[in-house]
């Protein structure tokens, strides 16, 4: 499930807690994972009882260019985030080692064509996100 802010970026008050009551009162929440693009955000699905493993801070391109990849790995670490989710064309092999040698899930995001979805589940993420379901469940199961 995705927090995710207003148009200006800005977190709607009590996203979080709402978010977590209704997969809680669903009988989901012991199965879902949050993400979001903003990591303040699963800090605060933390502090109301996310466990840390089931969250994954989506990467935008641009911090990972600012900040590089060993200083969100040290900012998802210090924040008890459990994972990173990396945009599928700044996804390979070392990137994705380094993620889980830091004890983070690695995952990918906006993975989509035939293509990219095979690169992508070669690298066997923890978790990826696609805009066709159907296409990314095929090939899982014929690999």
């Amino acid at each position: 499930m995705e927090l995710k802010p207003d148009a200006e970026g800005v977190p709607y008050p009590g996203l979080a807690a709402a978010t977590l009551g209704v997969l809680a009162a669903e009988g989901l929440a012991a199965r879902s994972v949050i993400t979001a693009f903003q990591a303040p955000m699963l800090v605060e699905a933390i502090g109301l009882g996310q466990p840390a493993g089931r969250t994954i801070w989506l990467l935008a391109p641009r911090t990972q260019r600012e900040t590089g990849l060993a200083g969100a790995i040290a900012a998802a670490r210090a924040q008890g985030i459990g994972g990173i989710g990396l945009h599928a064309s700044l996804c390979d092999a070392d990137s994705m080692a380094s993620l889980r040698d830091a004890g983070l899930s690695a995952g990918a995001w906006a993975v989509n064509g035939e293509a990219e979805t095979r690169r992508i589940l070669a690298l066997r993420p923890d978790a990826f996100t696609t805009d066709d379901p159907v296409l990314a469940l095929r090939l899982l199961h014929a690999a």
